[in-house]
């Protein structure tokens, strides 16, 4: 991405491009808010943020950034006088005039990587790493999970933790959990 990190990346949603994914990748890398500009339109443009690329699945959220995000973009479309029928929010987008979608995703940007601060700060101040269910930030049952493992074969637990690695490598915690069982039956994971 160069020395200079972007705060948003331009895309068309009709046309693939391969960087949009990159920009993504590189936001999960390096635990960063994702904010795009999707340039379909001619007067309205749509922002589109993603906060999973922050934490991704390490630990949950202390706060609710919607609970923050949906004011920000409820000030803009009154000082902007946006038509309430374009004024629409929701699946982590919303619509803003052409002319202003930079300095909004920039601004978005700037107060995602507030509010990621602040929720570390919640989060360090009242830990909760197991909700009241058993299940961890990723929505995996801790016990049950254990249990399963305890019960897999070793060429089972080998194919289950590539096959996590493979397709989700944010799993840590059930990739940990798969990597402890094992260490204690001296499974070499073949990497």
């Amino acid at each position: 991405m160069g020395n200079l990190t972007p705060k948003f990346i331009y895309y068309k949603r009709s046309k693939f491009d391969e960087s949009h994914n990159e920009f993504y990748d590189y936001c999960c890398d390096n635990n960063l808010p994702f904010v795009s500009i999707e340039t379909s339109g001619k007067k309205y443009w749509n922002i589109v943020y993603d906060t999973f690329t922050i934490k991704k699945f390490e630990r949950f959220y202390a706060i609710k950034y919607d609970d923050f995000v949906r004011p920000f973009y409820k000030d803009y479309c009154a000082k902007a006088k946006l038509p309430s029928h374009k004024s629409l929010f929701g699946n982590f987008s919303f619509i803003v005039y052409k002319i202003d979608a930079q300095e909004i995703a920039e601004k978005l940007y700037d107060l995602l990587i507030n509010l990621a601060k602040f929720d570390q700060e919640r989060f360090d101040a009242n830990p909760v790493y197991v909700d009241k269910d058993g299940r961890n930030s990723e929505g995996t049952n801790v016990v049950k999970c254990l249990e399963e493992l305890r019960r897999m074969s070793d060429d089972e637990l080998k194919e289950e933790y590539w096959q996590i690695k493979e397709s989700n490598k944010y799993m840590l915690q059930h990739l940990g959990m798969l990597k402890d069982e094992m260490i204690k039956r001296n499974i070499k994971s073949d990497n």
